[in-house]
C-alpha cells in the first residue's frame, strides 16, 4: 500500500519523504513479541510539503486532516 502511495505522488511530481518504523523492535527484551500480528508490525510515514498537501490528499482520496 505504501508503495502505491509513493507511486501516485511520484507520477504527479509531488516531492515526498518517508520513514518506516519497525514496531517489532520495541521492548523485546522485557515483553517479547508473542501475540503480535506481524501484518501490522511496520508503520509508514509519508511527508509532503504544505503547499502540496491539499493536492496529494485529493489524489490519494483522503479527506484533508
Amino acid at each position: 500500500m505504501q508503495a502505491d502511495v509513493r507511486d501516485i505522488l511520484k507520477a504527479n511530481h509531488i516531492k515526498y519523504d518517508y520513514r518506516i518504523i519497525n514496531l517489532n523492535n520495541k521492548g523485546l527484551v522485557r515483553s517479547g513479541n508473542f501475540g503480535i500480528n506481524r501484518d501490522f508490525s511496520m508503520e509508514y510515514y509519508i511527508y509532503v510539503s504544505k503547499k502540496d498537501y491539499e493536492y496529494a490528499s485529493h489524489l490519494l482520496g483522503n479527506p484533508m486532516i
